[in-house]
């Protein structure tokens, strides 16, 4: 099928995996680190990265050193939000801690959305490195050797769930989950005159007004419609992706089969390297927390203008429903035609309300291969187009850049630029360390 790119490849089982930098269609691969500003223990603010330790030789007599594990945060978490919200959070924690992260998931953490396919007889096994390398290696084998490296005591899913996810100002979030943040964080930005008025945020679902989750309460508690803030703050949103970015260019380099895999699927589905490339990332099955789906004709307005300014662009749609690529598939290709939208063929799309991983039970790795694959190529594309979802910020956290090439769909805007197209916004507005507007060119570089 013309525009739609069958895989043919596995990262579980046969073929190994390994995925590092993130590539602009534009520029090819790039390397960037993440600029960052020391912020001490627990405060606010892009955070300093810790370097990993010599294992090669124990610390000190005197010096102890806390190996902080990253088991996963509930089994029934989806691909992004364990790979990357959880992972992320477990090593800001670990780095405003003064420990060393260990990323070692743990198969009754996981098991829910990824089996036990991947574990041993002994039900040891790493998940993680079927795509990762290694983040700090050697650590099993320095704590064996060293009594004076130890284990930190083991994080409860209450602890990831109700404190990170609702408490911790270090933490990064995909959306106002679970009450958090507070009011005043959600209306925080500062607006300029040409902003216009301010529009009150509403609830994502139902149009009442908003109001916070009770501390503690989950999404469940909110009342009417499962209330949460309905606007796009950028200067918090743009503080959370820097820090996942900081995190995920020192933690997710990609193994170099993986990395090869990867590199090999681009080419396939942008046929000539044809840029620039729309990426839009339709959620359409299971969505909690108050957020809503976002159907492709919202899409749609946007599509048209990035195909009138480039009329020999490419739009890569990733999708997990079958409803919303039987759109893509039919009217979008009938309109733009297929050669440039692009869509990647996969046997793991739903209807409904329900977690793939849920259902095709399995094939879970299978599910998880496919969105690993739909992450790394939208992180490829110049321009993006999302709602509410862990796996459209783990694009963003894998190109930084994207940030400013972004529309968030399911949200209010803070400031109103933020509506327009990436593509035709005036130059993208920074602060000035005395908090003042700034205005700089968007940057196309990628985050590895």
């Amino acid at each position: 099928m013309v525009g739609e790119v069958a895989m043919g490849l596995s990262l579980f089982g046969g073929a190994s995996s390994g995925l590092g930098s993130s590539r602009s269609s534009a520029t090819g691969l790039r390397d960037a680190a993440a600029g960052s500003v020391d912020i001490g223990k627990m405060g606010r603010g892009v955070i300093s990265a810790r370097p990993c330790p010599d294992t090669s030789t124990c610390p000190p007599i005197g010096q102890n050193v806390s190996l902080f594990l990253i088991e996963g945060g509930k089994e029934d978490a989806a691909f992004a939000n364990q790979f990357y919200t959880i992972v992320t959070n477990g090593v800001l924690y670990a780095w405003h801690q003064g420990m060393v992260p260990w990323v070692r998931f743990d198969p009754e953490r996981v098991y829910r959305t990824f089996g036990k396919a991947w574990t041993r007889p002994d039900g040891t096994g790493q998940l993680w490195e079927q795509l990762f390398k290694s983040y700090c290696p050697g650590l099993q084998a320095w704590k064996d050797a060293c009594p004076n490296v130890v284990v930190a005591p083991r994080k409860s899913v209450k602890w990831w769930y109700d404190y990170v996810g609702q408490h911790a100002k270090w933490a990064v979030h995909s959306w106002y989950n679970y009450g958090s943040p507070a009011l005043s964080d959600c209306l925080a930005a500062m607006r300029l005159p040409e902003d216009g008025p301010f529009v009150s945020p509403v609830c994502a679902a139902g149009g009442q007004p908003w109001q916070p989750c009770p501390s503690g309460g989950w999404d469940k508690a909110c009342t009417p419609g499962k209330c949460t803030c309905d606007l796009f703050n950028n200067t918090l949103y743009e503080l959370w992706r820097s820090n996942g970015a900081a995190v995920v260019s020192h933690a997710h380099r990609l193994r170099p089969a993986v990395k090869a895999a990867v590199d090999k699927a681009w080419l396939a589905l942008n046929v000539g390297g044809a840029t620039p490339v729309l990426g839009c990332h339709m959620r359409g099955t299971d969505k909690a927390s108050g957020r809503r789906r976002v159907k492709p004709s919202a899409f749609e307005a946007y599509v048209a203008d990035f195909f009138e300014a480039f009329p020999a662009g490419r739009v890569f749609v990733a999708t997990e429903s079958t409803e919303y690529a039987a759109v893509v598939r039919g009217a979008w290709r009938a309109r733009w035609g297929a050669e440039r939208v692009l869509m990647r063929d996969i046997g793991t799309r739903i209807s409904g309300k329900r977690l793939n991983a849920m259902v095709y039970v399995d094939r879970q790795l299978d599910v998880l291969q496919d969105v690993f694959f739909d992450v790394q190529l939208m992180a490829r594309c110049d321009y993006f187009l999302h709602s509410a979802s862990a796996v459209s910020e783990a694009v963003i956290y894998s190109n930084l850049a994207l940030h400013e090439a972004s529309v968030h769909l399911e949200y209010q805007h803070d400031i109103s630029r933020l509506r327009d197209a990436p593509w035709r916004r005036p130059p993208a507005m920074r602060r000035a360390p005395d908090g003042r507007r700034q205005y700089s060119r968007v940057s196309s570089s990628a985050v590895q």
